[in-house]
This record gives C-alpha cells, sequence and structure tokens, in this order.
C-alpha cells in the first residue's frame, strides 16, 4: 500500500487528479494508492491518518508552493521514523519524477497549512 500524502489546499482540484493518475500509473498492479480525501475522508485529527501510514510501506508527498503543511509534516515524520519509503513527487519540464525523502524541517511552525515544513532530498 503506498500513502498519498498532500495538502488539503489540493483536495479534488486538476493537480490532485493527475497526480493520482501518475501514481497510479507508475504503480500499476504493484500497490494499492491510499488518498486520505478520497479513501479516508475528513476525521477529525491526524492519528487515524497516522496509522494508515503505519500500514504502509511506502509515503509518496505533493509539496504545495515547495512545502507541506502540518498534516503531511506528521505524515512524512511517521513514515521516515518507522523506517518506511518516503518520496516526493515532484513536476519537471519532462513530467513527473519521484525523489527519495531525507528528512523534513520546520520552516514556520505558525503556518499549519502551507508554510510548516520542508521536504529535504538527497541533493537538497
Amino acid at each position: 500500500m503506498i500513502y498519498y500524502a498532500h495538502s488539503k489546499k489540493i483536495y479534488n482540484t486538476p493537480r490532485e487528479k493527475k497526480e493520482l493518475a501518475y501514481l497510479k500509473k507508475k504503480y500499476r498492479n504493484k500497490s494499492t494508492i491510499v488518498c486520505p480525501n478520497k479513501d479516508m475522508g475528513e476525521l477529525g485529527n491526524i492519528e487515524p491518518y497516522l496509522k494508515k501510514v503505519r500500514e504502509c510501506h511506502t509515503v509518496v508527498c505533493s509539496e504545495y508552493k515547495k512545502h507541506v503543511g502540518r498534516g503531511v509534516f506528521e505524515e512524512i515524520s511517521e513514515a521516515l521514523n518507522k523506517g518506511k519509503d518516503v518520496f516526493v513527487l515532484r513536476k519537471g519540464l519532462l513530467g513527473f519524477k519521484l525523489k527519495r525523502v531525507n528528512n523534513v524541517v520546520w520552516a514556520d511552525i505558525n503556518d499549519w497549512k502551507v508554510y510548516y515544513g520542508k521536504v529535504k532530498c538527497q541533493n537538497t
């Protein structure tokens, strides 16, 4: 199972649809993609989402304005702490690519929705 961690700011948008289509194609016949807003809904607190992260073998996160909000930050942190594979989905000139995440760090702890954290990869 792959958990698709992404900002509520892109829920039900064309961007979310494109990212999900890429992930479904990339992991076709290999794994189920868990999209929290489509598969779990609004559950009131972070714990059910972290439980689902613990059940998955991989987390793929998506940034919003080159940052992640608090919920995605916590999902990434949980996955890394549990030794899960974590990748960030980024769009380049030739389409989407996945980069392995090494860490997630605070950027602005007062902005829970957009600029809370930054994803760190090998070369960033």
